[in-house]
Formats: C-alpha cells, sequence, structure tokens
C-alpha cells in the first residue's frame, strides 16, 4: 500500500471513530452554584450514603426539571404535588369508599407510618422520645406544606391551643383523608396535647389542637 493509500485509509478509521465518539459525548457547560454550608454538610452525607456525587445529583434534578417538571408546571400553573408511592397507593385504594371508611383507613395509617415520618422530615438529632414535642409535628406539617404542593397553611397560635388551617384544591374526601391521617399522626404520639376539633370543608380543613396541662407551658 502506497503513502497515499494508507493515509486515506487512516483518516476514514479517524473519521469513523470520531462519529461514533461523537454519539456518545455531551458538551458540558461550566456553572457557579453558590450553596450554604449548613445545606451542603447534610448533602454530602446524603451522597455519601448513595454513592453520588454533587454533580451527578444537580444533573439528575436539572434534567427532571426541564423534561418533566417544568412542563407539569406550565400544565398546573403551579407546583406540582409530590407524594411517596405509598400514600397514592392509598389514595387509589380509598377510591369508592364512603367517608367513614376514609376516615378510618386514613387514621389507621396515619398511626402506622407516623413515627417514621416525622423522625425523617425532622432535621434535628431526635429520638422517638423527643417526639412528643409540638413543634416537631408543626414542621412536619409546614415542611410538607412548603415542598408537597398537597396544600397551603395557616397557624394561629394562642396559649394553650393551635389552630392549623389546611388549604387546598380538592374536595371533602380530601380533606377527609388528610385531616385524619394527620389525626392518627398526632395521637400516636402527643400525650400532652388532644385534638379538640376537626372541621372538614371542601377546599379546606382545620384541625384544633389543645394542650390537656396548661401548667406545661
Amino acid at each position: 500500500m502506497d503513502k497515499e493509500k494508507f493515509l486515506n485509509c487512516a483518516m476514514i478509521v479517524k473519521n469513523g471513530m470520531k462519529k461514533k465518539l461523537d454519539k456518545n459525548f455531551t458538551v458540558t457547560t461550566l456553572k457557579t452554584v453558590r450553596v450554604s454550608k449548613k445545606l451542603v454538610e447534610k448533602l454530602d452525607s446524603i451522597l455519601y450514603k448513595q454513592n453520588k456525587n454533587f454533580n451527578q445529583l444537580i444533573n439528575e434534578f436539572i434534567e427532571e426539571y426541564v423534561n418533566y417538571r417544568n412542563k407539569l408546571e406550565q400544565i398546573t400553573r403551579e407546583k406540582p404535588i409530590i407524594i411517596s408511592s405509598r400514600f397514592f397507593k392509598h389514595l387509589i385504594d380509598l377510591l369508592g369508599e364512603d367517608l367513614e371508611k376514609i376516615k378510618e383507613k386514613s387514621y389507621k395509617l396515619g398511626k402506622e407510618w407516623g413515627k417514621e415520618y416525622l423522625l425523617l422530615w425532622n432535621n434535628s438529632n431526635v429520638s422517638s422520645t423527643t417526639l412528643n414535642d409540638i413543634n416537631i409535628f408543626i414542621k412536619y406539617l409546614k415542611d410538607i406544606a412548603e415542598y408537597s404542593g398537597l396544600y397551603k397553611l395557616d397557624i394561629i397560635e394562642k396559649k394553650g391551643s393551635l389552630t392549623v388551617i389546611f388549604h387546598h384544591d380538592y374536595s371533602n374526601i380530601f380533606s377527609a383523608l388528610l385531616a385524619f391521617y394527620y389525626k392518627g399522626i398526632f395521637e400516636a404520639f402527643y400525650d400532652n396535647y388532644e385534638i379538640s376539633d376537626i372541621a372538614i370543608n371542601q377546599n379546606n380543613f382545620i384541625i384544633s389542637i389543645t394542650m390537656k396541662n396548661l401548667d406545661h407551658l
């Protein structure tokens, strides 16, 4: 083979390899992200457990937002609802049930899942013995309101009592489901408080919480 043919063959192979590499290669852009030190410390712990790095996580979230969440937001004009798969299953299982059955089943699951959820959503190092701090329950409700899109929240505090108002765009069935689900979580842990009243409406529900012994204040 003469030199010219050899060079032509080499160029064909090189171009073929370049095309193959181009299919698997993504051009990247450098972006700087400023994150609070406190958040980074928590994030590093999570990433270590999941064997991921920061760049992987950011790309996963951005890809999800661009290809999925952003499109949902355009349709709904607001933050999409995010719930766990087992809570979604609970919603499906309740289809067609009467209102009293919905209250009963939701209350039962609240008692079963409450401890796990309260520990998971609390940022402090708490044990199951300190979950009876009412502020942990309120923080849990606030976090769900902020991040899940299930409802918006108003809290009225008075000496020895709390009135928690949940606003949503759905039905009285949804109100009953969540109200008694949270009642189950609450009554599993809080001995010094009681739910004195639950009011269920079409687009909101109200849970009234009263301290049993005002001397604890």
